[in-house]
C-alpha cells in the first residue's frame, strides 16, 4: 500500500536576500542569486520520523522553517498536507519575549494553536496544566521568559509542543539543552507517540539521538540535499566524511589504566609540522550497543592544546561511578576552526575506521551519572 505524503520539496530555492520585485525577478538568473539552499527535492511520508544532518550553516534549521511555513522559497513549491503543524523553534526566542511568564506563552500558543478554546476556560486551563506539569519548573513556570535559563526555556517550549496531539511536529536542536533527565523523558514520550500516526522532522548533530528517534535521515551538504535513506547507514555515511588522517600530526601511543574508582586514557601524540590556527582535541565515549549501533554517553567541550612542534601526553579521567557494565570506545580527533561555524578536522580515530580506544567495566553496581573529569596533561 502507498504511503501517504506529509511533506513534499519540489525544486526548492530558498535565499535571505531581500526579494527582488517580479519584473526584475523576471530577468535575475538563478545562478546570480546567492541561495542559501538550493534545488531540495524530497518527500516525506505520513508516520516517518526524519532526522537532519548537517554542519552548521548547512542549512538544517532553515529547511525547518520553510517545513513550518515561517518562511516561504524563492523559487519551487513547498505542500505540507498537514495544515497545522507545531514547530518548536530556536530557544533565543524566550529571550525576546521580555516580562511575559512561562504561563503567559503556553496560554498564548495553545490559543493560537486552538482559536476555538477560547470560549473553554475549562479546556484551556487543563492544557495549560497539563504543560506546567510535563515542564516540572514548579513556580517558575509563573515567573518571566527572561529570568529562564536555556535548559528552563527548554522544558517550556518542550512542553508546549508536545502536550497537544498534532499530526506534524517539526523540532530544531531542543534536545540538545536542557538538563539530561529532562532530555531522557522527552525522548520516551517521542518514542510513545510515534505509535500514533505522528510524523515528524528533528534537527541535529547528534547522531546517536537520530538513531534512536529516526527510521529516517538526510544529510544537508553544500546548500542541497545529499542523502536520504535509513537512518543507520546515513548516519555512518555523515560521519565517515570525517575520518580523516593528516601528516601534521602522529598518535604515537594509546592506554587505558582502570583503578577502583577510574578510567584513564593516555594518549601521546606528536605535531609533526607548525599548525598556525588554534588547536584542538575533541572526546566521545561511547556504549556498545550492537552492530553499527554506539550510545554517546558523554561529549565534552572541546579541549585546546599545544599547537607548536613536539611531543604531547593529553590524560583523560573518567570516574567509574559515572559508568555501568558494559564495552565502551573512546572516540577522538584533533581539529582547529576552519571559520566561525566549522571545523577542520585534521585526525579522527573511533569505531567507523576501528580506531577508537576501547575499555570495558564489569562488576560494577554504580548507577551513571554525569559528568565526567577532563584533565589535560603536557
Amino acid at each position: 500500500m502507498k504511503c501517504k505524503k506529509a511533506i513534499s520539496f519540489q525544486n526548492v530555492y530558498f535565499s535571505y536576500e531581500k526579494k527582488l520585485p517580479s519584473i526584475l525577478r523576471f530577468f535575475k538568473k538563478k545562478s546570480i542569486i546567492n541561495y542559501n539552499l538550493k534545488n531540495l527535492n524530497f518527500e516525506i511520508a505520513q508516520g516517518d520520523f526524519v532526522g537532519l544532518l548537517g554542519l552548521n550553516g548547512s542549512g538544517k534549521s532553515t529547511i525547518l522553517k520553510l517545513a513550518s511555513k515561517i518562511y516561504a522559497p524563492n523559487l519551487g513549491n513547498i505542500n505540507l498536507f498537514d495544515k497545522n503543524p507545531k514547530v518548536i523553534i530556536e530557544l533565543g526566542i524566550g529571550k525576546k519575549l521580555d516580562k511575559i511568564s512561562g504561563y503567559e506563552v503556553a496560554k498564548q500558543i495553545i490559543l493560537f494553536s486552538d482559536p476555538s478554546i477560547n470560549n473553554d476556560q475549562v479546556r484551556l486551563n487543563e492544557k495549560v496544566n497539563l504543560i506546567s506539569n510535563f515542564t516540572e519548573l514548579g513556580t517558575d513556570f509563573y515567573k518571566p521568559i527572561y529570568t529562564y535559563s536555556t535548559g528552563m526555556a527548554a522544558r517550556l517550549y518542550f512542553s508546549i509542543a508536545l502536550i497537544d496531539n498534532y499530526s506534524l511536529i517539526i523540532i530544531d536542536e531542543i534536545l540538545a539543552v536542557g538538563d539530561l533527565y529532562f532530555v531522557e523523558k522527552c525522548m520516551h514520550y517521542l518514542i510513545e507517540i510515534k505509535q500514533k500516526p505522528v510524523t515528524s522532522i528533528i534537527a541535529s548533530h547528534n547522531w546517536d539521538l537520530l538513531m534512536k528517534l529516526c527510521n529516517k535521515a538526510m544529510i544537508i551538504e553544500n546548500k542541497c540535499t545529499k542523502r536520504i535513506g535509513n537512518t543507520k547507514d546515513t548516519v555512518i555515511k555523515y560521519l565517515s566524511n570525517f575520518q580523516k588522517t593528516s601528516k601534521s600530526i602522529t598518535t604515537i601511543k594509546e592506554k587505558v589504566l582502570q583503578s577502583k574508582k577510574n578510567v584513564t586514557i593516555e594518549i601521546v601524540y606528536k605535531i609533526n609540522t607548525i599548525i598556525r590556527k588554534p588547536l584542538f582535541i575533541k572526546f566521545s565515549v561511547e556504549k556498545f550497543k550492537g552492530l553499527y549501533n554506539w550510545e554517546i554517553i558523554m561529549l565534552p567541550d572541546p579541549i585546546k592544546i599545544n599547537k607548536l612542534r613536539g611531543s604531547y601526553k593529553i590524560t583523560y579521567i573518567i570516574t567509574k561511578d559515572k559508568l555501568i557494565n558494559g564495552n565502551y570506545i573512546i572516540s577522538y580527533s584533533f581539529f582547529h576552526k576552519k571559520n566561525s561555524s566549522e571545523n577542520e578536522i585534521l585526525v579522527s580515530n573511533s569505531w567507523l575506521n576501528n580506531k577508537g580506544i576501547e575499555f570495558t567495566i564489569k562488576n560494577h553496581s554504580e548507577v551513571f551519572k554525569f559528568p565526567v573529569t577532563v584533565r589535560v596533561k603536557k
